[in-house]
């Protein structure tokens, strides 16, 4: 661009310039809001924190030890308890669930990493 304009036709021209830069500028910026939009709507921020899970490996694995310690939990409970009416049985069905689930969640890593060492035997 021109710094000093020495007639009507180069000061037409500048304008010209300008608003094609201003044009382009504006479709630029329309498009990057529309991806900052996109970035805050709850289906892409899950999208995105399943796919920050789904790739670390540390994430993964204590996703599955929680998830092992939950179900065993459940299934001492369901065992315990069978269909007992007995409010204490339940009670004590659910605290044996809660430790069940506590100590298989908290053992898991060192299992897992006993079996690598086998493994790599």
């Amino acid at each position: 661009m021109k710094d000093n304009i020495a007639s009507m036709n180069d000061l037409a021209i500048q304008i010209k310039e300008l608003e094609a830069v201003e044009t382009e500028q504006m479709a630029l910026l329309k498009t990057q809001a529309l991806k900052v939009l996109e970035g805050f709507k709850p289906t892409s921020i899950l999208k995105s924190t399943i796919a920050e899970i789904a790739s670390s490996k540390d994430l993964k694995a204590g996703a599955v030890d929680i998830s092992l310690g939950m179900g065993a939990g459940w299934l001492v409970r369901k065992a315990f308890q069978a269909n007992s009416k007995n409010i204490f049985r339940k009670l004590t069905g659910f605290v044996l669930q809660t430790i069940t689930t506590s100590i298989i969640t908290r053992k898991m890593p060192v299992l897992r990493q006993k079996i690598s060492d086998l493994q790599d035997l």
